[in-house]
């Protein structure tokens, strides 16, 4: 498992694009209908008032390999990725302390 915090200036292309690009290094393909998923995606607000979005990309992943939790939120010109990669047991489990991440950033 893995769990790793970046943040870039801008959009880093866009949330479609980045979603496609952890799709592919989960080696999922993108579903027929990518703008529905990312429509979807939950809306999240850190402790310190950012607006971002939770990406599960569980749904997507066939069998026992790994799945994806991805936190994208705003702040300023920048763009912060929360991403925690491991198998669907592992998140289920992890997934309360990743959302507790998730909110705080600042």
């Amino acid at each position: 498992r893995e769990c790793t915090l970046t943040a870039f200036p801008g959009d880093v292309g866009g949330l479609e694009a980045n979603a496609r690009r952890w799709l592919g290094q989960l080696n999922v393909a993108s579903p027929d209908d990518l703008t529905g998923f990312l429509e979807a995606a939950e809306s999240i607000s850190t402790d310190a008032g950012l607006e971002g979005r939770l990406l599960d990309f569980r749904s997507l992943v066939i069998g026992e390999g790994d799945a994806m939790l991805a936190g994208v939120i705003k702040k300023d010109n920048f763009t912060i990725f929360a991403k925690l990669t491991a198998p669907a047991s592992v998140l289920a489990t992890e997934e309360e302390r990743f959302r507790a991440l998730c909110r705080s950033l600042r």
